[in-house]
């Protein structure tokens, strides 16, 4: 199978070899082992490495997916900001956490490639928050933006919103409910929709709502908990 993916997680295995889980534009999330790449001079290592998009040469197996030959298409650069390099590794844990394996969807190759290139141009927690509501939304959780998930108002004068309830509430339906802002809702609307590189600056308020927004979404819809890159 010729195809390409990005690393999500790497361990050493036995003595010189690597398994992966890698996430491929054509099978989803598959098991890799690459024999031998911890041997000096080994050809394949960099097909190994986080932070990078690569095409390979599968050849499958009973357990795993076996790396035959391929090349490093893209080099995302994290690994040259600590910061920037936690963000990269939580977008890897949360769609490694969040997918099954053999569960194909080249829309969450596309938005992890396009995620990680942002990375290094957007502001980290825009990426983020706007990559997590992208995912849950591909996964079928998609929060309603468009108008009040509870009566249908698109005439909203209060904006409230609710994890729980799916989405913006008005001021009717929505008493107990976080409040937004016109300018939260627009920014909030923006992570949903516009192009990742696009994505402006978030203020330290609106980046906390959102922030809560998300993990608790990830909790409620997915049971994720705690994620290990948040510390």
């Amino acid at each position: 199978m010729e195809t390409r993916g990005i690393v999500l997680w790497e361990q050493a295995y036995k003595e010189h070899s690597r398994l992966l889980r890698v996430y491929t534009e054509d099978a989803g999330k598959i098991a890799v082992l690459a024999q031998g790449v911890l041997k000096r001079g080994a050809k394949n290592v960099a097909l190994t490495q986080p932070f990078t998009r690569n095409r390979y040469e599968l050849r499958e197996g009973k357990t795993f997916f076996y790396i035959q030959d391929g090349e490093v298409e893209k080099h995302y650069g994290l690994e040259r900001d600590y910061t920037k390099s936690l963000a990269g590794s939580f977008l890897m844990e949360l769609v490694d956490r969040a997918t099954e394996e053999h569960n194909p969807d080249a829309r969450i190759f596309h938005l992890l490639d396009e995620s990680l290139e942002a990375l290094m141009t957007v502001p980290v927690p825009t990426v983020l928050i706007a990559f997590g509501l992208r995912l849950l939304r591909l996964l079928g959780f998609s929060a309603s933006v468009a108008g009040c998930v509870a009566c249908g108002n698109t005439k909203i004068h209060e904006l409230h919103y609710s994890v729980e309830a799916g989405g913006i509430l008005c001021e009717n339906c929505g008493h107990d409910a976080m409040t937004f802002t016109k300018e939260e809702y627009r920014l909030f609307f923006l992570l949903h929709t516009a192009p990742m590189a696009s994505l402006p600056a978030l203020g330290k308020v609106s980046e906390g709502k959102f922030l809560h927004i998300l993990l608790r979404s990830l909790d409620v819809h997915l049971g994720l908990g705690r994620l290990a890159t948040l510390g």
